[in-house]
């Protein structure tokens, strides 16, 4: 089987208690990102004042995304943790970023 994507995060700003305007999707292949940007590069969503704009994420992978959002949004708050999939099924966020640390840890 094959799933398109296994990471969605869309930011939160504590200081401007509100989502950022940006979201991040990890697509398992670089066909399902064509897919993604072919349907969707300049359509407005609801209450939108522009189109989207599609582009490639300095971050690039399931594992390097939990990873860099761990260090850098950490909120204690699971309402705004990325849904993480695997084959499909959604993971906890915090648990799976937690083994993922101790595995790149213990490689280094």
């Amino acid at each position: 089987e094959v799933y398109e994507f296994d990471f969605v995060h869309r930011p939160y700003s504590r200081r401007k208690r509100r989502f950022v305007q940006y979201a991040v999707i990890n697509f398992t292949c670089v066909a399902a990102a064509r897919r993604f940007a072919f349907i969707w590069e300049g359509r407005r969503l609801a209450n939108a004042g522009h189109g989207l704009r599609i582009q490639a994420a300095p971050v690039q992978g399931r594992t390097p995304n939990v990873l860099y959002v761990r260090q850098n949004f950490a909120h204690g708050d699971a309402r705004f943790d990325p849904l993480v999939f695997g084959r499909g099924w959604r993971v906890n966020f915090a648990v799976f970023a937690i083994v993922l640390y101790a595995l790149t840890r213990r490689t280094r």
